[in-house]
């Protein structure tokens, strides 16, 4: 029997499947790779607008874990993630109204509740075995080989087929009007589309929004269908969300300048468009105009049927660097229009009082003789129709000691009227940000909960990777999601006692037990 020996074929095939599984892999935080590609728009009133519509709609279609999130891209796209993450683009965000808006998210949702971006997934899992493995079979060096993963799934992935696109049509209709927005609106918003890119057909590949883009005309016609139909036969409209009122205590007037709109954002997305904070200062931020989207450029020749033949269509030429430089840099400084924030016409249901104060790190007895810094966030809600309430109480925390208020932490203090940016930390990489926001999280399953929740029962696990200290918080994650936050009272090695801020009190065997970020 001769030896086996390596030969060029098998090791770019061995070479095919180490990057074919680093792929698989990369691909299971595909949406974490987008951000950091493109960053996050940290506009506080485009982000609530966002998810106080999206929000809405996600519980019209029973979808409690959706997130939604602009992406600093200058495309009309929206993206939607099968573990519920939608993405849409800052141009998109700022170009449609708010029927509009509700339109495109419910239409991503349907893409999520119907199955199809977990089978979109699949498919461009599929292209890029085919694409590497075509490779391989070509000669192709290590470089070949991954371009054709690449290319391959990347063509697959984004095109969704016409009778998904269809149903998310259809899907995004519905939702909208159970959510209260007007259903023919959605036909507006598909106009755009044609205004963008053309009229469109099946087999011409357009970028953005409706990649796959059967004929849009038809779409809009099918879309006044179905709204004509909801006007005829009205869909059970949710229930009004809850109106909270917030207040911040006098220890935490220093942050009047992102407080009340970061909190608006938290309830929005903690609370699964059941509740509304009543008087974000983003509310205030009116939209001047709205310019028409530019049409997009294709580079790529295309084929397109008249008249039952095929004809070639030229392509553009090709610009030099220098000019295309030129108009990526006009792109990027031309601003983005204002949003405008429409608050619900809501009675106040929910009061809720913030407070912030610093004290020791790590379970010290004294702030001087604290390694780091530690910040406290204090939450009283008051439910106004009943008298009912309760106070909760979080702690944000680092080794190394630092400026405990917002403004003086960051770097440049006019980074507190900016979000994250998902390439440098702005006000929610703060302390007092982080205790706020695990302040809500709580009040959150208040909300969810419809009344008071009981954790003052301590719990104990063994922390599975990492350190923690005294005060920290232990997340636990239960495929692939949070499902529990438990803040530290004592340590024994690796067995953590703790309070639960929110979430389960039991554990399950695959659990996994983290130190939260």
């Amino acid at each position: 029997m001769k030896p086996w020996r390596w030969t060029r074929t098998g090791l770019l095939l061995g070479m095919a499947v180490l990057l074919l599984a680093l792929a698989l892999a990369a691909r299971a935080d595909s949406a974490h790779a987008m951000i950091r590609e493109y960053g996050l728009d940290p506009d506080f009133a485009a982000t609530l607008r966002v998810q106080m519509i999206g929000n809405r709609l996600a519980q019209a279609a029973g979808l409690p874990n959706a997130e939604f999130q602009i992406i600093n891209q200058r495309e009309l796209n929206a993206m939607a993630f099968p573990d519920g993450r939608i993405y849409i683009t800052n141009t998109l965000a700022r170009s449609v109204t708010d029927d509009e808006l509700a339109f495109v998210l419910g239409h991503e949702i349907t893409h999520i509740t119907e199955g199809h971006a977990k089978n979109q997934i699949t498919r461009a899992t599929g292209g890029a075995i085919f694409g590497a493995l075509l490779a391989v079979v070509l000669g192709g060096s290590a470089s070949d080989i991954r371009a054709g993963a690449d290319i391959v799934g990347g063509l697959t992935y984004g095109h969704y087929s016409r009778k998904d696109e269809n149903r998310a049509d259809a899907g995004g209709v519905r939702l909208m009007a159970q959510a209260g927005y007007d259903p023919k609106e959605a036909a507006d918003a598909m106009q755009r589309l044609i205004d963008a890119y053309g009229p469109g057909d099946a087999k011409v590949p357009v970028l953005g929004w409706f990649a796959s883009h059967p004929d849009s005309n038809n779409r809009k016609n099918r879309i006044l269908e179905l709204a004509d139909q909801l006007e005829n036969n009205p869909i059970q409209p949710l229930p009004p969300p809850l109106g909270v009122e917030v207040v911040l205590d006098e220890s935490a007037r220093h942050a009047q300048a992102w407080l009340p709109d970061y909190s608006a954002i938290l309830l929005a997305a903690m609370g699964e468009g059941k509740v509304v904070s009543l008087n974000p200062s983003a509310a205030m931020t009116t939209i001047t105009s709205v310019p028409a989207p530019e049409p997009v450029a294709q580079d790529t020749e295309v084929i397109i049927e008249m008249d039952g033949q095929p004809e070639q269509a030229k392509p553009e030429p090709e610009r030099t660097d220098d000019k295309q430089k030129d108009v990526d840099a006009s792109k990027e400084d031309k601003p983005l229009p204002e949003v405008t924030v429409r608050l619900p016409e809501v009675p106040a249901a929910y009061r809720i009082v913030l407070a912030l104060r610093p004290i020791p790190a790590g379970g010290a007895a004294q702030v001087e003789d604290a390694q780091g810094t530690a910040v406290e966030a204090t939450l009283r809600w008051t439910d106004l129709a009943t008298g009912m309430g309760d106070t909760i109480t979080a702690v944000a925390q680092t080794t190394e000691p630092v400026p405990w208020k917002a403004h003086e932490q960051l770097p440049d203090p006019t980074d507190a009227r900016k979000l994250e940016d998902g390439k440098q930390a702005n006000i929610e990489g703060t302390l007092e940000a982080t205790a706020v926001r695990r302040t809500i999280a709580g009040f959150a399953e208040v909300i969810k909960s419809g009344g008071l929740v009981d954790h003052s029962a301590p719990v104990t696990l063994r922390l599975s990777k990492g350190a923690v200290r005294v005060n920290d918080y232990v997340a636990v994650v239960r495929k692939d999601r949070v499902v529990s936050m438990v803040r530290v009272t004592a340590l024994n090695g690796k067995e953590v006692t703790g309070l639960v801020l929110w979430g389960a009190h039991t554990w399950q065997r695959k659990d996994q037990f983290l130190p939260a970020q």
